[in-house]
């Protein structure tokens, strides 16, 4: 009777398992902040089997922070099938993009920990990527600090709970200004950057109650973004530490095609005209005065609008090929002069190829101003 009363009784759980359904639908993405990827954290929806259970079946490792990967929800829904009786798993998609984020990094917490070992407060943090970092509960020691030019670097061992994980901060000694504004740390920061140069906060940074804002030197993140460390004072004491990026800009007024220019013409004041324009990190030389465009040759082609390179001119020969100009030899008093073919193209002060126009003798001279050429091989 006890036998088929347990009997009946596991029927009834089936019966009501079945009919009430225990089942889980997977997400086709996940974004995780702990160590490892858990059944819960994958978990669109499900009925009949508790949280608590869900966390506790671990899938695998978390990704590095601010890195992905893709997890097989066929080989998920196997496992998990068979390790909890009954549950019923519903893909969604065939792989389950798994995100995981990055914590933000405590600069203030790493500029005290340099600070303590070069013993200076005037430490700025220049770069801090920390790898293992899933909660903000770590401890940072720093060791091993090097120079290379004005920048010095200190390797960092993070401990986070039971991981431990090294990594490298780049930091400055020595600030360029002190600042008694938000405002006024753009202007600092510009004015080391060089003549001419404004720049725009892209980060939105928050600062807390401050007395004044100790500004180190602007390093460049991208091509056209900089950050600038600064550190946070209150009584005496640097209570934050942060990096706000700027775009910085360098308004010139560069000379521009203003028609299409061929390779070999001669560039004419009406092909060129003056626009202003963002040169800061511009990879393209350019010029800005017209007097160093206007009569030079054009070695490149040139569309209109583009900038006109200086690479891409040239000055004007003084003598083109083809070219009749006088030549002349001197023996003791008595100077011989002819006229003569000038052979290539060529710059006063160069020795050129010239042939006799009359008798057809290839001669070499000095161009000389005139022009006209002093010649020193062959004969008239």
């Amino acid at each position: 009777m006890k036998k088929f009363l347990s009997v009946a009784f596991l029927i009834l759980i089936e019966i009501y398992a079945f009919g009430l359904g225990i089942d889980l639908t997977l997400k086709s993405s996940a974004t995780v902040s702990s160590e490892y990827v858990t059944l819960y954290d994958l978990a669109a929806t499900f009925t009949g089997v508790s949280a608590s259970d869900l966390k506790n079946f671990i899938v695998a490792f978390a990704p590095q922070p601010g890195t992905y990967y893709y997890l097989d929800a066929q080989s998920i829904k196997i496992r998990a099938e068979q390790s909890i009786k009954w549950l019923k798993v519903i893909p969604t998609s065939k792989e389950i993009m798994v995100y995981s984020t990055e914590m933000s990094v405590d600069l203030l917490k790493i500029q005290k920990a340099i600070a303590t070992k070069v013993g200076t407060s005037n430490v700025f943090v220049v770069n801090f990527q920390p790898t293992g970092i899933r909660n903000p509960d770590y401890e940072i020691e720093v060791s091993n600090i090097s120079q290379f030019g004005q920048n010095y670097f200190a390797l960092v061992r993070i401990t986070s709970g039971q991981s431990v994980s090294y990594s490298n901060a780049t930091f400055e000694i020595g600030g360029i200004g002190i600042a008694r504004s938000f405002d006024e740390i753009s202007r600092i920061a510009a004015a080391d950057l060089g003549k001419g140069i404004t720049l725009t906060d892209v980060s939105k940074v928050k600062l807390s109650k401050f007395d004044e804002i100790a500004v180190g030197r602007p390093f460049k993140i991208s091509g056209k973004m900089v950050g600038v460390p600064v550190n946070i004072i209150q009584d005496g004491k640097v209570v934050d530490a942060k990096i706000i990026k700027y775009v910085p800009e360098e308004i010139e007024n560069v000379i521009v095609a203003s028609v299409d220019i061929n390779y070999g013409q001669r560039i004419t004041a009406d092909m060129i005209k003056q626009m202003p324009m963002d040169v800061y990190a511009t990879t393209t030389a350019y010029a800005t005065l017209p007097s160093r465009i206007i009569g030079n040759l054009a070695l490149w082609s040139f569309k209109a609008g583009q900038i006109i390179s200086p690479f891409g001119i040239s000055t004007p020969p003084d003598v083109m090929a083809g070219q009749i100009i006088v030549a002349y030899v001197s023996y003791n008093n008595l100077t011989v002069t002819t006229f003569v073919r000038v052979m290539q193209n060529g710059y006063i002060g160069q020795i050129i190829p010239v042939r006799n126009i009359e008798n057809g003798y290839l001669m070499y001279g000095l161009l000389e101003n005139g022009p006209k050429v002093k010649i020193y091989g062959g004969s008239l």
